[in-house]
C-alpha cells in the first residue's frame, strides 16, 4: 500500500484496536473514520483535504503552513451500537425523527 498515491481519504471497518492504530501511523492519507463513512465526509466541522497527489492547498503566512502541515481527521465510531434509523428504507417515523434531529 505504501508504493501507492497517498489516497485522499481511507475508511477502516475493524474493531482490532492494533490494526486500527497501525493503518493510522503507517499511512498517509487525507482524512477518514473508523467504522464509519458518511458522517465524517458530512460533518462541516471535520477539515477534508488530501496529501500528496490528492491534496490541494494555499501559501504564505499562517495558511501556508496550515497548507504544509497535515492534520489527519479521524471519526472513530464505535461498533456496539448502529441504530438503523440512518439506513433505508426511511419509514415515516424515521423521516420525521431525522427531520427533527437535523433542524
Amino acid at each position: 500500500m505504501k508504493e501507492k498515491e497517498k489516497p485522499l481519504s481511507l475508511y477502516i471497518y475493524s474493531i482490532n484496536k492494533k490494526v486500527i492504530k497501525k493503518i493510522l501511523h503507517e499511512i498517509s492519507f487525507g482524512g477518514g473514520a473508523i467504522n464509519e463513512s458518511l458522517v465524517q465526509m458530512s460533518n462541516p466541522n471535520l477539515p477534508f483535504g488530501g496529501v500528496g497527489a490528492s491534496g490541494i492547498g494555499n501559501y504564505h503566512s499562517k495558511t501556508g503552513f496550515d497548507t504544509f502541515t497535515h492534520y489527519k481527521s479521524i471519526l472513530h465510531k464505535t461498533s456496539w451500537l448502529e441504530p438503523n434509523i440512518k439506513y433505508t428504507p426511511f419509514t415515516e417515523l424515521k423521516s420525521k425523527i431525522l427531520k427533527f434531529l437535523l433542524e
